[in-house]
């Protein structure tokens, strides 16, 4: 996903959610965006199928690390593209946006609450299962290979 993908409507939805800083209804978010209601249901799905942004059963959404993320690599982006260029070779370097970005993102990864063997078992037995399925076995069969392929 890359920074430029969200639409002006989807990052004003992000940051009228970051705003709140609690758990919020469409309205809530629309409101607090500068959007419309409908506008803001359209952004959440699809920032939730980024994985920015969580609803639970009683349609209270909520940003993810990955959307506080996103919006800080925003900010940051915004922020240099604001400051004057300043060519002085005495001044420390200060880090890149593709630095910052760089850390987050690797404060944002997490391990698997499986095992790989596990993975590469299940992948192997559904693809042998729906053999009947050429396509999807293919596929099945291809990700057994992969989680095999990071065992360490």
């Amino acid at each position: 996903m890359n920074i430029k993908s969200l639409t002006p409507k989807q990052r004003k939805t992000l940051e009228g959610l970051a705003k709140l800083g609690r758990p919020a209804k469409r309205l809530e978010i629309a409101q607090s965006g500068g959007i419309d209601g409908t506008q803001a249901a359209h952004a959440l799905s699809r920032l939730e199928a980024y994985g920015f942004c969580e609803n639970d059963d009683e349609y209270q959404w909520t940003i993810t690390d990955a959307g506080k993320s996103i919006l800080l690599s925003l900010e940051i982006e915004d922020r240099e593209a604001n400051q004057p260029t300043v060519v002085d070779s005495d001044k420390e370097s200060t880090p890149s946006l593709e630095d910052e970005i760089k850390a987050l993102r690797g404060k944002i990864r997490y391990t698997p609450d499986f095992s790989t063997a596990d993975a590469a078992f299940v992948c192997k037995a559904l693809s042998e299962e729906l053999a009947d399925m050429p396509s999807i076995s293919m596929i099945l069969a291809k990700m057994a290979r992969y989680w095999d392929g990071m065992k360490t």
